[in-house]
Formats: C-alpha cells, sequence, structure tokens
C-alpha cells in the first residue's frame, strides 16, 4: 500500500504518464503477489504466473480471474499500445489496493527496503 500511495504521489498522472503508471502498478501488484503468496510473480511473464496462479491453492480462484483480468489489460497498455485515461489509470491502482486489503495477512513482518536497506515492521 505504501508503493501505490509513493506511486500516485509521483505525479505520472499529472503527466498522463498513463504507460508508466500502469506498468509500475503491475509490478507493485507483482511484488505483492510474491511477498504475500509466495508465487515469483516479478520475474515472469504474464502467462506463466497465470499458469503458476491456477495451479496455486494460495490465491483464491475468483481472485485469479481478477488479477488475469487486470494484467492482460496492463500487458496491452504497456506492451501493445493500448491507449489508457487517467479514470481507467485511477480505477486500476484502486483495484489493487483492494485486492491487497482483502488478501493480506494479519501478521506483522519485518521488510528490509532493497533501495536503502532500512528495515520496517507492516502489516503483512
Amino acid at each position: 500500500l505504501e508503493r501505490l500511495d509513493a506511486l500516485r504521489r509521483a505525479g505520472l498522472l499529472e503527466q498522463s504518464a498513463f504507460k508508466e503508471f500502469f506498468a509500475r502498478t503491475s509490478l507493485i501488484l507483482r511484488w505483492y503477489i510474491e511477498d504475500r503468496f509466495g508465487l515469483h510473480a516479478p520475474n515472469q511473464t504474464t502467462e506463466e504466473f497465470l499458469a503458476t496462479a491456477r495451479v496455486s491453492l494460495s490465491i483464491p480462484r475468483d481472485d485469479v480471474a481478477g488479477l488475469e483480468s487486470f494484467l492482460r489489460a496492463c500487458d496491452e497498455i504497456k506492451f501493445a499500445a493500448g491507449v489508457a485515461t487517467r479514470p481507467q489509470a485511477e480505477k486500476a491502482a484502486e483495484s489493487v489496493r483492494e485486492f491487497i486489503e482483502r488478501t493480506r495477512s494479519s501478521e506483522t513482518l519485518v521488510i528490509v527496503d532493497e533501495y536503502d536497506r532500512r528495515s520496517r515492521e507492516v502489516a503483512a
């Protein structure tokens, strides 16, 4: 959720940088899935990730279908010159937020930031 908030503060929507916004939103979702469910989503193609998610018991079936729709829409914008609007980008970020809030664990984790190596406790 912190990464989503930072992305919103980055000003990409105000600059109409929708391709980058969707790419970063998708990556934030993939990082969360890796951290939360143990699926190595950040380094997989959408097809590879979806194949893994379909056989995994970690992510609820209904959520896998929603993830498929979301990731394919992101890919369309990132790779196939799909056209996006600010409302679509805002809706995409909100859907990621809702997924995270619905699936996050109540356990506390210690996260070491990969950039500045500081650790902090966060809700899983």
